[in-house]
């Protein structure tokens, strides 16, 4: 399942750039249709829809945009990540950037405060907030926000709990904010970087704060 096979490595990096292991896998499961778009799925573990190359790596895919308020198919290169822990600390890098610092842990009490930040920072979708929030909440994610125990090795040993979909009534399973290329569904907000939902605003994130 989607969530336990995220649920280490968001502890890992959670805890290594101070962020909330249940925003994490929110955001990845809003994002990729718990890991079913084609971008999440291997061999390109892109959980973000994130554009652009990583470590020289890149795939070619058809996607929707809006721009000028009109629906666009166009075909974009987005980021290859060889397995979910280097799409997801390439996630993180980028909520380095002075724009999310309302996202990490030091600044964000609770998990709601950081979901708060990335609000209208993150995606222009208006619910986005409100549909983390209830995917937190419905799948019992901030279990996973404990920090990760240190085993007799010295090795760090994440908490670990059972969590299934099917545990939550549909009714409390919010839709993904948008599409990523792949589907036949399109992108139903406008990113203010030009781009599809998030992804664009990731990539203008990195434009700004780390070129």
């Amino acid at each position: 399942l989607f969530i336990n096979r995220l649920a280490t490595v968001a502890q890992q990096v959670g805890a290594e750039y101070d962020l909330y292991p249940s925003v994490i896998i929110a955001q990845a499961a809003l994002e990729s249709d718990w890991g079913n778009s084609r971008l999440g799925r291997a061999p390109f573990h892109n959980l973000f829809g994130v554009k652009g190359y990583f470590a020289g790596q890149t795939t070619s895919q058809v996607t929707g945009e809006y721009q000028d308020g009109r629906h666009l198919m166009i075909v974009d290169n987005f980021r290859r990540y060889q397995n979910d822990y280097e799409a997801l600390q390439d996630y993180a890098q980028t909520l380095q950037a002075p724009l999310y610092r309302g996202v990490h842990r030091q600044n964000a009490p609770t998990y709601r405060q950081a979901t708060h930040a990335l609000q209208g920072r993150y995606a222009t979708d208006p619910q986005y907030e409100q549909k983390l929030n209830q995917l937190i909440e419905g799948y019992q994610l901030t279990r996973y926000d404990h920090q990760p125990r240190q085993s007799e090795s010295g090795h760090q040993s994440p908490v670990k709990v059972k969590v299934t979909e099917s545990q939550v009534p549909k009714s409390m399973r919010p839709k993904p904010a948008h599409r990523k290329a792949g589907h036949h569904h399109f992108p139903t907000i406008i990113s203010i970087a030009g781009g599809a939902g998030s992804a664009g605003l990731i990539e203008l994130g990195r434009r700004i704060f780390f070129k």
